[in-house]
């Protein structure tokens, strides 16, 4: 059988997504399905690309720009912090890419979305995205089940 795709945040440097990243794959493999974590660092140009053209397209609405000066202040404040604090955001950085490495298991580098749409046919069964807190373990197995009834022959 093919393996489970999941797409996650694994790369964000913050225990949210870090966590719950993690969670995915070990419940995963709690249900015995064989899964890999899907490695964007091939095409996270593309991604960045593709995220500011579409916040320069939004940005357009007052509601959603009002939302992002909140969060461009919050990096603002992150980017000139204090010494120690940026002493601390290193450290905290080291341990966020020392954990990823040792604990996701990465697929193999696609070096752009076009390339890992090509290969998901062959190299997976299904493509979990995101996740759900309640009653996780019995929806993604429903998920799964229910995704491997669909797939293409």
């Amino acid at each position: 059988m093919k393996k489970t795709a999941i797409v996650s945040c694994y790369f964000q440097h913050n225990y949210g997504s870090m966590l719950q990243a993690y969670a995915t794959q070990m419940a995963l493999d709690k249900l015995g399905y064989e899964n890999e974590t899907i490695d964007i660092l091939g095409f996270n140009g593309e991604i960045k690309k593709a995220k500011l053209l579409y916040f320069a397209k939004a940005s357009l609405t007052s509601d959603i720009l009002l939302s992002k000066l909140g969060m461009a202040r919050n990096v603002l404040i992150k980017k000139f912090s204090i010494i120690s604090m940026h002493k601390l955001s290193r450290f905290a950085q080291k341990n966020f890419d020392e954990f990823s490495r040792k604990q996701f298991r990465l697929s193999p580098k696609y070096d752009s979305k076009a390339e890992l749409g090509r290969k998901c046919k062959d190299n997976y069964s299904s493509v979990l995205v995101g996740v759900i807190s309640y009653g996780f373990l019995e929806t993604l197995q429903r998920i799964i089940t229910h995704s491997t009834l669909f797939q293409r022959q």
